[in-house]
């Protein structure tokens, strides 16, 4: 069995609900992996390791707390860029129901504050763990 790096974020109470759901998808798309190579260790501990996450997120989610999680610094990665990509997606959809008249200014700024927590909450991540994937 590999020894993976771990990480541990403080997520703030704001975004553990998402972190729930995309924590849900993580371990099913785990799972799915893990079923389709029986013996495929890394498959396996990779499952675990996204098993760990959910048990981690699901007890605090919603809970008005933050949350700290910790594991493998791969799948906390997956997880954060999971909420930035959601995030930017939120904003973007805030940005055309703005433009249609169907939601009020303040919706959208609080859109674009959300996506920029994320943003925030990723940068530091990748500064910490000393990723640049551009370097």
């Amino acid at each position: 069995m590999t020894m993976l790096r771990q990480a541990t974020v403080a997520v703030p109470a704001i975004l553990t609900r998402e972190l729930e759901e995309l924590a849900v998808m993580l371990r099913a798309v785990k799972a799915e992996t893990a079923a389709a190579a029986p013996l495929d260790l890394e498959a396996e501990e990779q499952l675990r390791s996204a098993s760990d996450l959910l048990d981690q997120v699901g007890g605090a989610a919603g809970s008005g707390e933050p949350l700290e999680i910790t594991g493998p610094a791969g799948l906390v990665r997956e997880a954060l860029y999971g909420l930035l990509i959601d995030g930017a997606d939120a904003l973007a959809e805030a940005c055309r129901a703005y433009e249609s008249g169907a939601i009020p200014l303040e919706r959208l700024t609080a859109a674009a504050a959300s996506a920029q927590a994320r943003i925030g909450l990723f940068a530091a991540f990748e500064r910490e763990d000393r990723i640049d994937r551009h370097a």
